[in-house]
């Protein structure tokens, strides 16, 4: 039978018991509370019991620890699961990010799930680095690059870090790994001759899509869902709030071309109406996406 004591100096209950070896040993129960106290010192006990009788498991460790926890502060212990995690994660995500990006971080969450198979159901603390590997090893056998393979690994790591920083996993299994080495290559802005060639090859929304860009600077998602109400034929301008600086509402304001304003008004629109209707609302990356079509072009 358990018992506790309480040194002079310290606020903290002591808990006496018998190990499972049989020694006679003490730990404090970090309790100043005797009642609370007690039931931490009980629940040792019984660990003990078990472990002497060969039938302690992590699973039943985990379950006497939880019990304990609840009964002495009224806190459940936090076990997360790794697919119930990541999905909780992402939804926090969504709520904080720009949609390309939580669009973003729900693909690689699915993508890192559908690798670990049946091991995504098995606590956080399960996943070893050997996981990640598989997942990034997954990411390049899909034709991916190693840059896009490494940010993909980020995304799953500031999963793990957001755990780690709750408690709830000892460490980031993602730490492990060292990136993959990449090709930096510096991208220059079309030249007038290769704009003309870009045009030549391009059709449709594209053609004009490619000349607005060219003359804005803006992002291909920004190009693609630019509406009539940015651009002000009376005054000359176009004003538009990119998504990467959404949150800071940085807005920007751009002269029209001529040029640019002579294709434009061969499809003349008003209000909320997309200015490339074809390319309106679709995603950018992707097999079928924005930039694979651009490439084609």
């Amino acid at each position: 039978m358990p018992s506790l004591w309480k040194r002079d100096q310290s606020p903290y209950w002591v808990c006496c018991y018998t190990s499972s070896d049989g020694q006679r040993l003490k730990k404090s129960t970090k309790q100043k509370d005797r009642t609370k106290a007690l039931e931490v010192c009980l629940g040792i006990e019984r660990a003990e019991n078990l472990a002497r009788a060969g039938s302690l498991t992590e699973q039943t460790a985990k379950k006497i620890i939880g019990e304990i926890l609840e009964r002495a502060t009224g806190e459940a212990l936090h076990n997360h699961k790794v697919d119930e995690w990541f999905d909780e994660w992402v939804t926090g995500k969504e709520q904080s990010r720009v949609d390309s990006t939580a669009v973003r971080y729900r693909q690689v969450a699915r993508d890192f799930k559908k690798v670990l198979g049946k091991r995504s159901t098995l606590p956080l603390a399960s996943i070893a680095p050997k996981d990640i590997l598989a997942y990034r090893a997954a990411e390049l056998a899909a034709g991916k690059s190693a840059k896009t393979a490494n940010n993909a690994v980020k995304v799953v790591s500031a999963a793990f870090n957001a755990a780690f920083r709750m408690g709830y996993i000892p460490s980031n299994p993602c730490t492990a790994l060292e990136s993959l080495a990449t090709e930096t290559a510096d991208r220059e802005t079309f030249t007038p001759e290769q704009l003309t060639k870009l045009l030549k090859a391009a059709i449709g929304d594209w053609k004009r899509a490619i000349l607005f860009a060219y003359y804005t600077g803006a992002r291909l998602g920004d190009v693609a869902n630019m509406h009539w109400n940015c651009v002000d034929l009376t005054k000359g301008i176009i004003t538009f709030l990119p998504k990467k600086t959404k949150r800071s509402k940085k807005v920007i304001v751009i002269p029209l071309h001529a040029d640019l304003e002579t294709e434009l008004m061969k499809s003349h629109g008003v209000g909320s109406t997309p200015l490339f209707p074809l390319l309106a609302g679709r995603p950018t990356g992707g097999k079928y996406g924005l930039s694979a079509q651009f490439n084609s072009v």
